[in-house]
């Protein structure tokens, strides 16, 4: 009679391994989840900004074919301060800072390469045609992920690479 009553006895509940196994599954899931989401913000962060940066090229070019404030417009980047700047001026040195529009990049992405014919780091469009001697590549650099290059050529015409 004791055996039977000792076979009805059941355990409940889990044991210590069950739930370090259940935690380490849910560790894993959550570490993948997060890891993914950040490199989505980054790619996110990238794509806006560099969208951002060729819109403001092209508000600076349409700023000089138009002559608006009867200047010419451009934009400088500076690497080291994370941040671009639409003026109004014939160069960054000599500008108009009250018209400055001072712009940054998140913390995540970079200056790259600024390879502008010339050197320096700003891109001047002419009134009335909107071309540049200024033209070449800007490259934005995420911290993980893949780079994306703006181009800019002679005639002013804006690309993503």
């Amino acid at each position: 009679m004791i055996k039977q009553i000792a076979k009805k006895k059941k355990r409940s509940g889990f044991t210590l391994f069950e739930l370090i196994i259940v935690i380490v599954i849910i560790v894993i899931i959550a570490t993948t989840g997060f890891t993914v989401s950040a490199g989505r913000i980054i790619s996110n962060d990238l794509t806006t900004k560099v969208h951002e940066i060729t819109y403001n090229l092209k508000l600076a070019q349409m700023r000089s074919i138009t002559r608006y404030k009867d200047d010419t417009w451009g934009l400088y980047f500076n690497a080291a301060g994370r941040t671009f700047t639409i003026y109004k001026g014939a160069s960054y040195a000599t500008r108009t800072t009250a018209h400055d529009l001072v712009l940054s990049i998140p913390t995540d992405l970079s200056f790259g390469a600024i390879t502008l014919n010339g050197g320096g780091s700003e891109i001047v469009f002419d009134k009335l045609t909107g071309k540049t001697t200024k033209y070449g590549t800007i490259v934005i650099t995420p911290s993980q992920g893949t780079a994306l290059t703006i181009s800019v050529n002679a005639l002013g015409v804006v690309d993503i690479n």
